[in-house]
Formats: C-alpha cells, sequence, structure tokens
C-alpha cells in the first residue's frame, strides 16, 4: 500500500513537471535553472521590496490581476501554502499587473485573509519575465535560481510540489 501511494506521488509530479516543462519549451521566456531578474517593486503601504534581498529563502512570484478569474481562484490556495511553509522559509510575492493602487486595495477588502506581500507592478517587471498571460508565476530557490515557471491556475497540491522544489534546504 506504502508503494503504491509513493508510486502516485511519483507519477503526479512527473506528470506537473512535464506540463510545466511543456509551457516554457513553447515561447521564448526566460528558461528553468536561469537566474532570476532582479527587481524592485513597490507595496502598497510604499516599502520597497528587492528579490536579490530574499536569496536565502524559496520565493514564489505570482503575476495576476483583480479581474483575472484563474488568478482570483488560486490566491486561497497561495495563501494556504504560505501559511504552511513561511517558517520554512517560503516568501510569497503578489506583483499585480496593470491595476491601480486602489482596484488592488479594494481587491484585498473583499479578501482580507490574504496577508503575503503585494507589490505595484512596473511595465519594466513584466518584460523581464515576459509576462504573456495571467496568471503567471515562478518559483525561484534560494540561490535565485528560476527553478519552475506555470502559466495557469494553480492548485493547492500543484502548489505543494512546486514549494518543496525550491524551499532551502537544512
Amino acid at each position: 500500500m506504502i508503494v503504491l501511494f509513493f508510486c502516485l506521488i511519483f507519477v503526479f509530479i512527473q506528470n506537473v513537471k512535464n506540463q510545466t516543462e511543456g509551457d516554457s519549451a513553447e515561447d521564448d521566456t526566460i528558461l528553468d535553472s536561469d537566474q532570476a531578474p532582479n527587481f524592485n517593486l513597490t507595496t502598497l503601504n510604499g516599502e520597497e521590496i528587492e528579490l536579490k534581498d530574499l536569496q536565502g529563502k524559496g520565493v514564489l512570484v505570482n503575476f495576476w490581476s483583480s479581474w483575472c478569474g484563474p488568478c482570483k481562484n488560486e490566491m486561497p490556495e497561495i495563501q494556504k501554502v504560505y501559511d504552511f511553509y513561511k517558517s520554512q522559509g517560503l516568501e510569497v510575492l503578489a506583483v499585480n499587473y496593470g491595476e491601480s493602487k486602489e482596484t488592488i486595495q479594494n481587491f484585498l477588502e473583499d479578501h482580507p485573509t490574504l496577508n503575503f506581500t503585494i507589490l505595484l507592478e512596473d511595465d519594466q517587471v513584466s518584460e523581464k519575465y515576459m509576462i504573456a498571460n495571467l496568471p503567471t508565476t515562478y518559483f525561484i530557490n534560494k540561490d535565485g535560481e528560476i527553478v519552475n515557471r506555470y502559466m495557469g491556475e494553480l492548485n493547492e497540491e500543484q502548489l505543494h510540489v512546486f514549494v518543496n522544489e525550491i524551499l532551502p534546504k537544512e
């Protein structure tokens, strides 16, 4: 029974990896294991966040907008995974794509349980990360390398798989 369980987990992980690799191979975006482009963005409170300052942690960078249905669907899943792994070195940066500060604040008022870092996007960051679809999520390891990229809505199970690959190992 235990062997069957581990076989099913292995098959699921391979399926998720193949799905991600297929997404990456279809276009000329940043390749897996590339160094993540650094950025410096502002939170809603005016705090500056620079990606390179988070080296040593696993970082999930999610590009989203409040009008994007799949983005809204995955936000609670990202929150659950963040709550589970933040004590193990996970940081979540949710980069809003093209909306005003007021629109983002209204969205957050309707979703008060979201407590990961929300950043105001500038056009340079979306260009560096070649954002063509929302949501798009990058998984960056402690060395600042992109381990995976996923375009589309992620569920909690997929998030656990990807996050486990970027968490700092002791």
